[in-house]
């Protein structure tokens, strides 16, 4: 993710980048999303119309460090099933997080962890996470199936 200066006029842009190119890109596809944050937005007064140069790539002020207040998300409870052995845990619902985490004291020591090549990146930055094996998850009365990476959280 990057940040965007909130004095900021003119076209926004993005840059992807690919391990293995080519890419093909088909018109109309979502690249991007453009998030006001609250906690940068909010007593921000009106913009002037001082004269500024059309930019590019960079940022004209600190540095942001990007965060979501996840104690007003929604939380639920999630039962989550292995085997006809079944557990409780309260899920945090609509994180825009890539992945669903399951922090490991939270984790039935009797049910297996397996290991994955997968890294999750944003939880007190990168980790090489266990992943769980498919469960059967059900909230709110629908059940699907899923597997989960499993890694402290803060």
């Amino acid at each position: 993710p990057g940040v965007i200066d909130p004095d900021c006029k003119g076209e926004i842009m993005i840059m992807a980048h690919t391990p293995y190119p080519p890419v093909r890109i088909p018109k109309g596809q979502r690249l991007a999303q453009l998030v006001p944050l609250p906690q940068l937005t909010k007593g921000l007064p009106a913009l002037t119309h001082t004269p500024r140069p059309e930019g590019g790539f960079g940022s004209t002020g600190g540095l942001t460090l990007i965060t979501l207040d996840l104690s007003t998300r929604p939380k639920t409870s999630c039962r989550l099933t292995y085997q006809g052995h079944s557990t409780v845990l309260k899920g945090l619902l609509d994180t825009g997080a890539d992945s669903s985490v399951i922090d490991p004291a939270h984790w039935p020591l009797n049910w297996p962890t397996l290991p994955s090549p997968v890294t999750v990146t944003g939880i007190a930055g990168m980790t090489l996470a266990h992943r769980t094996p498919v469960l059967t998850v059900e909230i709110e009365g629908r059940q699907a199936s899923a597997a989960f990476s499993i890694t402290p959280l803060p």
